[in-house]
């Protein structure tokens, strides 16, 4: 069974697919990796919230955290454009997932805003 050119939500399985753009609130960009929807993501969100952006530190898991304004403590951080917030790229498809998931949540977003097209 191929998800080629298939819309995922998120509540389906990101694995074993790849993506090819996403859409939120209507706006589709396209994107080469799950990684690239996370950041996106983040910038788009960033622009919307302003300086509400940086409520982002307090999502961390048992571990470590998910954004930080010190890329040090991360094994790949990708920067969030404009707001010296980095975001921990180096996670599975369905980990990025959640992320969105819970990025949409604490900014009072509905999980049906983000679409993300499979290639």
């Amino acid at each position: 069974m191929t998800r080629a050119g298939r819309t995922v939500t998120l509540f389906d399985s990101w694995t074993f697919s790849a993506p090819a753009a996403f859409v939120f609130q209507g706006e589709r960009q396209g994107v080469a990796a799950f990684k690239d929807i996370l950041v996106s993501l983040c910038g788009l969100l960033h622009g919307a919230q302003g300086q509400n952006f940086e409520q982002v530190l307090s999502l961390r898991g048992r571990k470590r955290a998910y954004f930080s304004r010190v890329p040090n403590e991360m094994l790949e951080p990708r920067e969030v454009p404009g707001s010296g917030i980095y975001a921990e790229t180096n996670l599975s498809a369905n980990t990025i997932r959640d992320r969105c998931r819970d990025l949409l949540n604490l900014f009072g977003y509905s999980a049906d805003d983000l679409q993300v097209e499979l290639r």
